[in-house]
């Protein structure tokens, strides 16, 4: 292999690490159901929730995640066509929470009716979902994602491809004339 042929190799990756580190999405969550039941609880009931609920109202802890579901409001949003990742089946299982008057807790308040009050919908005692303020976990991140500036990664895209294109001219135009006599 020519030094020619290393260099341009050393130049094509470089401009992939460079794409790679400067263009790649950083690591986010799907949206957080914490932050959307507010929303849907409202539709459903008219009433603003009086804070976010943390993970636990399904989860086992406040870092969420899959598999972690434990707690009977989670399992009777899961019976009721909860999927991971789906925010249309979050409204879904809660639109049926409502219209059935499931009652996971079985205290005699409707699961609906004591979250809209920020009540937590797993505790018989009635104990409130606004106490707990998770610092850390899916209920941290209840904001929109921001949509990401990608002219960055279409220079870089355009600035490779020139690159590219000059190359195969250069090589196109060696071979030429080396061939004709």
């Amino acid at each position: 292999m020519g030094k020619r042929a290393k260099t341009v190799r050393w130049i094509l990756a470089g401009a992939s690490l460079a794409a790679t580190l400067c263009c790649s999405a950083t690591t986010r969550a799907s949206p957080t159901y914490p932050g959307l039941i507010p929303g849907d609880v409202k539709a459903l009931t008219g009433t603003d929730m009086p804070c976010t609920p943390p993970c636990t109202l399904c989860h086992r802890d406040l870092q969420g995640g899959r598999g972690t579901v434990v707690q009977p409001f989670g399992r009777s949003m899961i019976a009721r066509g909860l999927t991971y990742q789906d925010p249309e089946s979050l409204a879904r299982a809660l639109g049926e929470l409502h219209a059935n008057s499931v009652d996971s807790d079985g205290d005699g308040v409707p699961d609906i009716t004591e979250t809209s009050l920020g009540n937590d919908p797993n505790a018989v005692a009635g104990s409130s979902l606004c106490t707990q303020t998770p610092a850390y976990g899916c209920g941290a991140h209840v904001a929109r994602q921001r949509p990401r500036d990608l002219s960055a990664a279409a220079v870089l895209g355009l600035g490779v491809l020139a690159l590219c294109l000059a190359i195969r001219r250069n090589r196109g135009g060696a071979l030429e004339d080396r061939r004709t006599p």
